[in-house]
């Protein structure tokens, strides 16, 4: 094994090593942990791990689109998901 400073692993790179999780969503696990946002980091990982929960709407079905309200968010998937888990907080 290479010991040169450049194949040494960087204090982020050793935290994603004991991750068994992929790459992007170990990062967002442990920068959330290191900024104090771990709880909504969980969410979106584990929202992102999975198949969406939302199903795909048919034109005109008004039923599922009004039970979706205000948590589709404008700046994409992982703050839609935040908001899902910050509702069923809420109801819970």
């Amino acid at each position: 094994m290479d010991s040169s400073p450049a194949a040494r692993l960087t204090p982020l790179g050793a935290a994603l090593a004991g991750l068994p999780v992929g790459l992007h969503l170990g990062k967002m696990l442990v920068l959330g942990s290191l900024f104090h946002l771990a709880q909504p980091a969980l969410a979106v990982a584990a929202g992102l791990s999975v198949q969406s929960p939302y199903v795909r709407l048919q034109a005109g079905d008004a039923i599922k689109q009004s039970a979706r309200g205000g948590m589709e968010s404008p700046h994409g998937d992982p703050f839609t998901l935040l908001n899902l888990f910050q509702e069923w907080l809420d109801i819970k």
